[in-house]
């Protein structure tokens, strides 16, 4: 089980990887620069990767009874 810090270390973690992938990936699709000059599409891509986790952490936890990751 992860402690009170840990878990404020790992959603700054998280979060970091979430921005770095929105930008890359955006810029990738639209052009160098693009995400900067349009920060709710990189939110918007933050929040779809939530969902995401979320999404997989409830059917994990329906699959084995508990997560234990």
């Amino acid at each position: 089980m992860m402690s009170a810090s840990e878990l404020v270390r790992q959603a700054g973690d998280t979060t970091e990887t979430y921005l770095n992938r929105a930008v890359r990936a955006i810029d990738e699709r639209l052009g160098d620069g693009y995400a900067s000059k349009h920060p709710e599409l990189v939110a918007a891509f933050m929040q779809i990767c939530v969902q995401d986790f979320e999404i997989a952490i409830r059917f994990l936890t329906n699959q084995s009874g508990g997560c234990n990751d």
